[in-house]
């Protein structure tokens, strides 16, 4: 194999190929890239078993075939040689040693044979797909807060896509999430109680999960961020962006505006209720003021949910 290629063009193909490659690989080949060369182009292609990819750039082929060699270090070479050098790839098959030559840069990178590099079973599949970029990272960014992180089901850790008819003049794809963790908690305690009290608190623009949020707040405001997290299924606090997106999808403008109203008015802290027994010896005062506050609140959420949702 012989081949003359353009600096930037061998640093983008390689760059993008190498991105999948693991540093710390107990399998050697899994570290190299295969590089192939045909006609008026060469491919560049990484694995790791899971993800493959192939990025194919235009160069000047000599001499025809292909090799596999450590992407990491392939990489940082042609990452450090100087802009516009023309970069000759030149490999015999028989010395087991691709040279990279450059101006007066010259490596010798050691090769493993292609035939020990693994291509990825490919399939036919009856459902293609053309979609702009962004549009399917939108879609991925607003499923993925949904999808488990259990190694042991494999089955979970995905995104199932399909193309559904929108109308009759065109398709959407849709994408809908495998987790069953969401449909689980409807049967679970906490679910049966949500869906109870929804009907009073959906006025205020929130769900059942909002309000078992709400009633677990009773012993901290703070135990509300907990209790979502993991109504969600989701790990971290709340700058979580996993939860931040889930609340997005399940909370209006008015209804999240609605509960910061609420929790401004709402008394939800038990040991305040206990310390206001304990100064006025009864539970008339606690009552009496855990009451007024919570329909003040209520009131309050109802009244900025309705205005806000008008606005907008």
């Amino acid at each position: 194999m012989k081949i003359s290629i353009e600096r930037a063009a061998l640093l983008k193909a390689v760059g993008q190929a190498q991105s999948v490659v693991e540093r710390r690989n107990t399998i050697p080949i899994l570290g190299n890239v295969l590089i192939e060369a045909e006609g008026d182009s060469v491919s560049f292609r990484a694995t790791d078993l899971d993800i493959e990819v192939v990025d194919k750039a235009p160069a000047k082929v000599e001499r025809a075939g292909a090799t596999t060699v450590p992407a990491v270090t392939f990489h940082e070479i042609v990452r450090k040689l100087p802009d516009g050098a023309l970069v000759n790839l030149t490999d015999d098959g028989a010395s087991g040693r691709m040279t990279v030559e450059a101006g007066r840069s010259n490596f010798a990178l050691a090769t493993l044979p292609r035939e020990d590099f693994p291509i990825m079973a490919s399939a036919e599949y009856t459902t293609n797909f053309t979609c702009r970029a962004p549009v399917l990272r939108r879609l991925f960014d607003k499923a993925k807060f949904a999808i488990s992180t259990e190694e042991t089901r494999y089955y979970l850790n995905g995104v199932y896509m399909h193309v559904a008819d929108a109308d009759v003049r065109a398709s959407t794809l849709k994408t809908i999430e495998a987790q069953r963790h969401r449909e689980q908690l409807l049967y679970t305690a906490a679910g049966r109680f949500g869906r109870l009290i929804e009907p009073a608190i959906k006025p205020l623009g929130f769900d059942w999960k909002i309000g078992v949020g709400i009633v677990t707040s009773l012993a901290a405001r703070e135990v509300i961020v907990g209790t979502l997290g993991t109504l969600y299924g989701i790990e971290g606090d709340e700058s979580s962006p996993g939860l931040q997106e889930a609340l997005r999808q399940d909370l209006t403008l008015g209804g999240a505006v609605a509960l910061l109203v609420f929790f401004a008015f709402a008394m939800q802290c038990m040991s305040t209720v206990a310390m206001v027994r304990r100064e006025t010896g009864g539970w008339k005062i606690p009552i009496l003021q855990f009451t007024y506050m919570g329909v003040l609140a209520y009131v309050g959420a109802f009244i900025t949910n309705q205005v806000v949702t008008w606005l907008v």
